[in-house]
């Protein structure tokens, strides 16, 4: 029987698995980040579309901001439910 050095097969069994699981935390906290920035930017797009107001179109700028009253029916809500859908 040969004389083998255990600790020198087991390290080199351990050291690529737990390198590996590593990896795979790293990549996961990294595909979180990027999923909690769509997320943030739809939520920015959402209280932007809800919330900003503009002028009117054919009015010079500035002179009538109440553009939103020609926006579509339902349109606030059409585009709520739209960038819920993408967030959730």
């Amino acid at each position: 029987s040969s004389n083998m050095n255990w600790s020198l097969v087991s390290l080199a069994l351990v050291f690529p698995l737990v390198y590996s699981i590593g990896q795979a935390f790293r990549r996961r906290e990294e595909a979180l980040d990027d999923i909690a920035d769509v997320k943030a930017l739809i939520c920015n797009q959402l209280m932007a579309q809800l919330g900003w107001e503009f002028s009117a179109a054919g009015t010079a700028p500035k002179a009538a901001w109440y553009g939103r009253q020609y926006l579509p029916e339902g349109f606030d809500e059409r585009t709520h439910a739209n960038l819920v859908g993408l967030v959730t």
